[in-house]
């Protein structure tokens, strides 16, 4: 389904590497063939991941088209996700984070064995 002509599409970047971070700015030529993608495209599956699809009357700034997230230069969501996602690199940081604290985290029998008799 054709639902307008593109102006533009400006793709998403982590702001540390350069790469593709999972979103992109799509420009049309009028609002109608935007608001059609979001209609027709929003929530459909793409590669099995969820399109998402949001009107934005500000347009593009230079600048938007860096990641939010100031951990990882990605996009904020892929802090705090909590499912693997191979395609964004597997855990979040936060969920790695959390997974590194609970597979080397000292035991009960760790901290008894550092007491002399």
């Amino acid at each position: 389904m054709v639902v307008g002509t593109v102006k533009r599409v400006i793709m998403g970047l982590n702001r540390k590497t350069y790469e593709p971070c999972g979103f992109c700015f799509v420009e049309y030529y009028d609002h109608e063939s935007a608001r059609q993608a979001h209609t027709y495209v929003n929530n459909t599956i793409l590669d099995g991941r969820t399109i998402h699809v949001d009107i934005d009357d500000v347009g593009f700034i230079v600048g938007r088209e860096f990641g939010k997230s100031s951990k990882t230069g990605g996009q904020i969501h892929d802090d705090v996700r909590e499912e693997y996602d191979v395609g964004r690199g597997g855990f979040s940081t936060t969920k790695l984070a959390e997974i590194y604290v609970s597979t080397h985290a000292p035991t009960a029998s760790d901290r008894n064995s550092d007491m002399h008799p």
